[in-house]
């Protein structure tokens, strides 16, 4: 079936008929390094959890699960599918896992976590007026941010960014052109 159709995450239990689930992925291994592996059991012993870990899994569960558990390995295994940049345009991007942004010439402007935000969430929404509100839940999550100290971060990303068409948007919010 792996080979038929090339998924992009496996789901295998370790107690299989034919071939159990962890003889199955070093099978798969030798062909494909990278997939994403759930390895599910209902073995807690440790040298089933080693051989599973010497194969590269992604998530390991033991049945039974709550559904806690099968909600927190679908998160884990999201971030395995998330991109790792975000275009801004033909030269830079954004890096999402150092929070700077990257030139072509390797070059590296480093972002405050604010500033990382505020970019990651007007990139996302590129082209379209976002409002003051959608801004400020965005970059202070769940503390409170007021307009004052929003454009204070935009001015310092503005400093930071020359090349950014940030604009503001009269009594709306701003657009990223």
């Amino acid at each position: 079936m792996y080979e038929e159709t090339t998924p992009d995450m496996l789901l295998l239990d370790v107690s299989m008929p034919i071939l159990d689930g962890l003889e199955a992925l070093k099978t798969i291994r030798k062909i494909d390094k990278d997939i994403v592996v759930v390895m599910l059991t209902a073995f807690d012993d440790k040298s089933t959890l080693l051989r599973a870990v010497e194969l590269n899994i992604t998530k390991f569960l033991i049945k039974p699960f709550n559904k806690q558990n099968f909600i927190s390995m679908l998160e884990t295994c999201a971030k395995k599918f998330s991109p790792k940049d975000i275009t801004i345009d033909e030269i830079r991007t954004l890096s999402l896992e150092n929070m700077s942004i990257q030139t072509e010439q390797n070059l590296e402007i480093k972002l405050t976590k604010k500033e990382f935000l505020l970019l990651k969430f007007m990139l996302e929404n590129r082209g379209r007026v976002c409002q003051f509100d959608e801004i400020l839940n965005a970059v202070y999550e769940y503390d409170k941010g007021s307009k004052d100290s929003l454009k204070a971060i935009i001015k310092e990303l503005r400093k930071k960014c020359e090349f950014l068409s940030l604009e503001n948007s009269f009594g709306l919010g701003y657009i990223l052109k």
